[in-house]
């Protein structure tokens, strides 16, 4: 009898070893990656947990953000990115239930510093016992140097062309 008792105890503490190992792994992966990742109730828009990469890239602390409804999250959206945002759940849920599991979105977020990031952001659809959907788990990663690498690619391009289709006359190269 003994004998099961210290082996049951052994093995929860094997077990909570495990688990604190894989905490420590998952923490790294995300306190070290350039994303933020979030999980927010999908009813009332709060934030139940965001990593801290939020305060790095767009300088909020949690506390600031954790409890702003839908409304107030919406004003921090630039306003020509929010018609591709205002169905987003009932579009989460419907792409869930055609078993999609995962949707994204290119907008632009302000900071606390009132300043406009490029966000790539990824969703998924969290589902309770039941099947109801619970809540939203996202990664938003900032692409605001990518995008401005594009347009300056884009306005190089055009200006090589204008100056191209500026010239009347014909230019040889000789070898």
């Amino acid at each position: 009898y003994n004998y099961n008792f210290n082996k049951l105890i052994q093995e929860r503490d094997e077990s909570e070893a495990f688990l604190i190992e894989n905490e420590k792994k998952f923490r790294l992966i995300v306190e070290k990656t350039n994303d933020i990742f979030y999980k927010q109730n999908i009813y009332d828009g709060t934030f139940e947990y965001f990593s801290p990469n939020l305060t790095k890239i767009l300088g909020y602390q949690f506390e600031e953000i954790a409890n702003l409804s839908f409304e107030q999250q919406a004003e921090l959206i630039h306003p020509e990115d929010l018609p591709n945002l205002l169905n987003f759940k009932n579009e989460l849920i419907e792409a869930d239930f055609e078993n999609n599991k995962n949707i994204e979105r290119i907008f632009r977020l302000k900071s606390k510093s009132n300043v406009y990031h490029w966000i790539h952001g990824k969703y998924s659809l969290v589902k309770d016992l039941y099947d109801k959907p619970e809540s939203i788990i996202g990664s938003l990663q900032d692409i605001t140097e990518k995008i401005k690498n594009e347009e300056a690619i884009t306005l190089a391009n055009q200006t090589y062309l204008n100056i191209f289709n500026s010239v009347t006359e014909a230019i040889y190269v000789l070898d």
